[in-house]
């Protein structure tokens, strides 16, 4: 299994990834918005100053237009998906392009608290 991480540059692709992922039988997702660190930091940031009060100065007042999709897949589902995200970013016009990333997942499992609390 992978954990797969598509880091999006434009937001008005996500559904059309989202659609793809599930026609081609993946069941979940989670998608956020994210903040790249050349969008949250100026050319000219000191290097000095602490990076988490640069973070909170610097990200006030942006548009943020960038969103990460995770989703665990099966190592099969892999090539399928990277043509998926590459498919959907294609029929874009500017400036349409992702960061993809996959780590090596050894477990995933659902959690259910179903039947607790009753007792």
């Amino acid at each position: 299994m992978q954990a797969l991480y598509v880091i999006l540059n434009r937001s008005d692709v996500v559904q059309d990834i989202l659609v793809g992922l599930l026609k081609s039988g993946i069941k979940g997702a989670t998608v956020y918005e994210s903040h790249g660190l050349r969008e949250l930091l100026p050319v000219d940031a000191p290097l000095d100053m602490p990076l988490f009060s640069r973070l909170t100065q610097f990200s006030e007042g942006k548009k943020v237009d960038n969103r990460t999709i995770m989703t665990v897949i099966e190592d099969k589902q892999l090539e399928t998906t990277l043509s998926i995200v590459r498919n959907c970013l294609d029929q874009l016009t500017g400036d349409n392009s992702a960061f993809v990333f996959s780590v090596p997942v050894a477990f995933a499992t659902t959690v259910s608290t179903s039947g607790r609390g009753n007792g």
